[in-house]
């Protein structure tokens, strides 16, 4: 979730989102809670400067197949400069190339059981 919290300041910084305008943005990212075990989530960003409102909203953690999240890493140069925070190849990515049949709007319910909808919902 950091790479939201970075672009939303960046759009303050740069006038893009004004000062009495409200911020919403969504973004997802996959995290190790374990060794071996990995999970998706969604933060969900509110921002309201005016009002003073700056929340942070996560969805339930969904857990990735091992598998994907190793083929993201394998796809990862050594000397990728945000290796320490993620892999150059998202999870979307790699279902898209491995699994051509599959919906990337909704990858959770072939390899889940539950839709991205039901998550978020």
């Amino acid at each position: 979730s950091s790479g939201i919290i970075a672009e939303y300041g960046a759009a303050r910084a740069q006038k893009i989102v004004g000062e009495s305008d409200v911020a919403v943005a969504v973004e997802s990212f996959v995290n190790e809670i374990v060794p071996g075990t990995w999970v998706e989530q969604y933060c969900m960003l509110v921002s309201d400067v005016q009002h003073e409102i700056d929340l942070h909203v996560f969805s339930q953690p969904v857990n990735v197949p091992t598998d994907l999240t190793v083929r993201s890493k394998e796809a990862t140069p050594a000397e990728y400069a945000l290796r320490s925070s993620g892999y150059a190849k998202s999870i979307i990515e790699v279902i898209s190339e491995t699994f051509p049949d599959v919906n990337i709007k909704d990858w959770y319910t072939p390899f889940v059981g539950v839709s991205n909808r039901q998550v978020l919902g």
